[in-house]
């Protein structure tokens, strides 16, 4: 099972996660919107998250912390609201989150488990 990381200063767990990052992206905005793929299959088992991703057969996992994020992306209506969220939930400072939760997004789009959707403008 490979493990996408998840920032260690926020978790009490300190564990080793395998995961390459790739290009760090901005979703810090109103304008974006998380989706899950709908080639994948999880299951939360005590406070942490294994999920399949069907197209690749490939297994991984999220800790605790990493759990909590896909939660609050896949249940909020933009990212700036996840952003939100978690900066009340955890102790970390604003510069410092929003450059993990860019990481964080960007490795779960490059492992083809999540999409980041464009919302439309509501004028």
């Amino acid at each position: 099972i490979n493990r996408i990381i998840t920032p260690s200063h926020l978790s009490q767990y300190k564990k080793h996660y395998l995961c390459e990052m790739g290009k760090n992206n901005n979703y810090i905005s109103e304008n974006y919107k998380i989706k899950k793929s709908n080639n994948i299959l999880y299951q939360d088992i005590q406070d942490e998250i294994i999920i399949l991703n069907m197209n690749n057969e490939n297994y991984l996992g999220l800790d605790k912390v990493g759990t909590r994020f896909w939660n609050i992306l896949l249940n909020t209506d933009s990212v700036k609201h996840a952003y939100d969220q978690i900066l009340d939930e955890f102790d970390v400072g604003p510069k410092i989150l929003e450059k993990d939760l860019n990481n964080y997004i960007s490795a779960l789009v490059k492992s083809g488990l999540i999409t980041v959707l464009n919302k439309p403008n509501n004028k």
